[in-house]
């Protein structure tokens, strides 16, 4: 990922976690986000990343997830839009494996589903840090208030992954109300990557609140 917006610090491209619109391979929560593998499998049709989310792979199932929230909402026709809800929410729901269900959830956000904020701020505070890592590096901004409190929760985690993940997820949530919760975390944080993350929102953030019409 380059060194912008959603930045996981210090990752190659296909490794990051938290780009705005980069393919990113979210399988094997277990394993640390900074060195996962390389994506396995390229999609260039809806219906290809249809088939991938009912596999049995749970690679396939989560990669599946990431190109669809790495294709955004204005990607894909209504029509697209309707079928791929369709077979992400057996999977943002029940899938087994913790990736693969945070990728969905995340790419169900990104499709405006009613009921998905719902499933991320769930899945923000669930024991599984791949899961809370995943959902709050790439959740889209939702206006929610709720998403930007738990999202600030997260600075305090005891992983520094999900502490990165969450410096990434506010963001991309642009409120300045979390100036002054990442500028206390700068004050105490030793993950290196998570600190790095914070000072950049920071400073997406201070413009933010600076600009006219902005200001809290």
């Amino acid at each position: 990922m380059q060194p912008t917006r959603g930045n996981l610090a210090g990752r190659p491209p296909a490794q990051q976690l938290g780009s705005p619109r980069a393919l990113t391979t979210v399988s094997q929560a277990d394993v640390p986000i900074r060195s996962r593998p390389k994506l396995n499998r390229l999609w260039t049709t809806v219906d290809g990343a249809i088939a991938d989310l009912g596999d049995s792979s749970r690679d396939r199932r989560a990669n599946a997830g990431a190109w669809v929230w790495g294709r955004g909402y204005d990607r894909f026709s209504a029509d697209d839009r309707r079928r791929l809800v369709e077979a992400l929410q057996p999977v943002a729901e029940a899938d087994p494996d913790p990736a693969a269900r945070a990728q969905a959830i995340a790419a169900l956000v990104g499709l405006r589903v009613e009921g998905s904020v719902d499933l991320a701020l769930a899945a923000l505070v669930d024991p599984d840090w791949g899961m809370r890592t995943i959902v709050a590096s790439e959740i889209e901004s939702t206006g929610d208030p709720r998403v930007v409190d738990a999202l600030l929760d997260l600075l305090n985690d005891a992983d520094g992954y999900v502490r990165e993940a969450a410096a990434i997820g506010l963001d991309r949530q642009g409120d300045p109300r979390a100036l002054e919760p990442l500028r206390a975390m700068l004050g105490r944080e030793r993950d290196n990557a998570a600190k790095k993350s914070a000072e950049r929102t920071i400073r997406v953030l201070e413009k933010l609140a600076s600009s006219p019409g902005r200001r809290q």
